[in-house]
């Protein structure tokens, strides 16, 4: 059961505090609507700009991953190349071994 100076204490605390005060505006409510609405906007704005920032990164990396893989099939392509190159000199000595070990 709550003492009536306990209830004069929380009303006085409710009525002289932060906590109990009603904030109230000197704007009308379409005023506040729309200040609503426009900071809702430029927050929209924002999170599409960023949206926008992530997905031009996005694509930009996808360019670069294209690139080197480009690049990783032309050194593939030169590795077999040059394997196939050495292979022939290989093949090419080791005839000419068999022919001079035969003389």
């Amino acid at each position: 059961m709550m003492l009536l100076g306990d209830m004069i204490e929380k009303r006085y605390y409710m009525e002289f505090s932060s906590y109990g005060k009603r904030i109230h505006s000197s704007k009308g409510s379409s005023e506040m609507h729309r200040e609503q609405y426009e900071d809702n906007n430029a927050e929209t704005k924002d999170i599409q700009q960023k949206y926008e920032d992530v997905q031009q990164k996005y694509e930009d990396a996808q360019k670069k991953n294209v690139e080197f893989q480009q690049k990783n099939v032309d050194v593939q392509e030169k590795f077999e190349q040059q394997l196939a190159q050495a292979m022939n000199a290989i093949n090419t000595l080791s005839e000419q071994v068999k022919t001079f070990i035969k003389q």
